[in-house]
């Protein structure tokens, strides 16, 4: 991706420049970032457990459900707390911003305070974020700013405050629809060279067996009759 037009310096040193009509933003100004419940043994009890989203069930771009757990979630707590399809859930730890999108495929569900849930307030695309968030993860953005700690954490008053250059809605979503078909390419790409290296280390163990058991003269195998 190449986006034409005059250029600006951002005012981030990890993102040099951007094109001119875009603007550098806080994430609290374009979504509601919230961190979810506080774990104890207590809330492990009660009348009310659901399902909740732990830090490793957050993957870049994928969300695992098959080991959810429960705690206690009252009514009066549920708007609260509750993860909706479309939020994007970011990791607090661990590997502070890594994070996906919540598909919905459970009706209720809700999530611990190892996570932030970010809202969209109605401007910006949560993908958009998610990609801004890739981005300054794979350059330690986060660790340079600050998270020097053996375990770093990225706290909800760092990540409201955090700045990232956001275009207009309609750059977003031609963007992010960019991104996401580069994405399908690279993981096709990624399963046919294992595919191919499955093949080939079969293939090797194929040979190691024929010699072993006589079935080539590793003598001659390599000749070529002239």
């Amino acid at each position: 991706m190449n986006e034409q037009g005059e250029r600006k310096f951002s005012g981030l040193g990890w993102l040099g420049v951007v094109p001119r009509e875009w603007a550098i933003l806080s994430v609290s100004s374009q979504f509601e970032v919230l961190l979810g419940k506080m774990l104890n043994q207590e809330r492990t009890r009660g009348d009310h457990l659901r399902p909740y989203l732990r830090n490793i069930n957050v993957q870049w771009d994928q969300i695992n459900t098959d080991d959810l757990l429960e705690m206690d979630f009252p009514p009066h707590e549920r708007s609260r707390y509750e993860v909706q399809a479309g939020d994007l859930l970011i990791c607090e730890g661990g590997q502070p911003g890594r994070s996906a999108i919540w598909d919905g495929r459970i009706e209720e569900i809700y999530y611990q305070k190892a996570l932030h849930r970010a809202r969209s307030r109605g401007r910006s695309s949560v993908r958009w974020l998610f990609y801004c968030l890739r981005a300054a993860t794979a350059l330690d953005v986060f660790a340079v700013e600050g998270n020097t700690t053996t375990i770093g954490h990225l706290t909800g008053e760092q990540l409201r405050a955090h700045r990232f250059p956001f275009p207009d809605r309609n750059v977003q979503d031609r963007l992010v629809g960019e991104l996401d078909a580069a994405a399908v390419a690279a993981r096709h790409a990624q399963v046919a060279i294992k595919k191919q290296f499955e093949l080939l280390t079969e293939r090797r163990q194929a040979l190691i067996t024929a010699a072993v058991t006589g079935k080539i003269d590793v003598a001659t195998a390599g000749e070529v009759d002239v």
